[in-house]
């Protein structure tokens, strides 16, 4: 019979495996979001709307949505119950505009700063602002806002729709 770390590779292979959309870096940041919450015992689910190519920098594909999901994915590590622990993401094109949601469940109190900002929750929280204002920024350049909102459920759900650059 095979091991239980044979089955876990052969699991964690083929969530590698899948192929969520044609776009490269996008594809490559929900893999690897996908092995880390298969490790930690997050349900993770993704909806890919997108063309292979996108005129929005990788850069800042890759600041906006790994720090999203980071987010997600520390949020649903400190679920004591593990079957709560859930992340949905979405992404689409639509009239020119890139829209990206992600929702996932988290467990205790939301804390706020000074001015209703958001506060980290992580030990080290200095060094944490959770990637809020690198996301915020690069929806500012796409001439959006992030949009931060929670229910009662215990959702946490982080979305904005960045305006596409033309094509040169």
């Amino acid at each position: 019979s095979r091991s239980a770390v044979q089955r876990h590779r052969t699991s964690t292979l083929k969530q590698l495996r899948v192929q969520y959309t044609e776009n490269i870096t996008l594809n490559a940041i929900l893999q690897d979001a996908a092995s880390r919450a298969s490790a930690a015992g997050t349900d993770f689910s993704a909806r890919i709307h997108v063309p292979d190519t996108l005129t929005i920098s990788e850069s800042d594909l890759c600041i906006l949505l790994m720090n999203m999901l980071d987010n997600a994915l520390d949020a649903c590590a400190r679920i004591s119950d593990k079957k709560r622990r859930r992340i949905r993401f979405q992404a689409e094109t639509r009239n020119g505009f890139l829209t990206v949601k992600c929702e996932n469940t988290y467990e205790g109190e939301i804390q706020k700063g000074p001015g209703d900002r958001l506060k980290s929750s992580k030990s080290d929280a200095d060094s944490h602002g959770f990637g809020i204002p690198q996301m915020s920024e690069v929806a500012k350049r796409y001439g959006s806002l992030l949009d931060i909102s929670y229910t009662d459920e215990h959702e946490f759900i982080v979305q904005t729709a960045l305006r596409m650059p033309r094509q040169k």
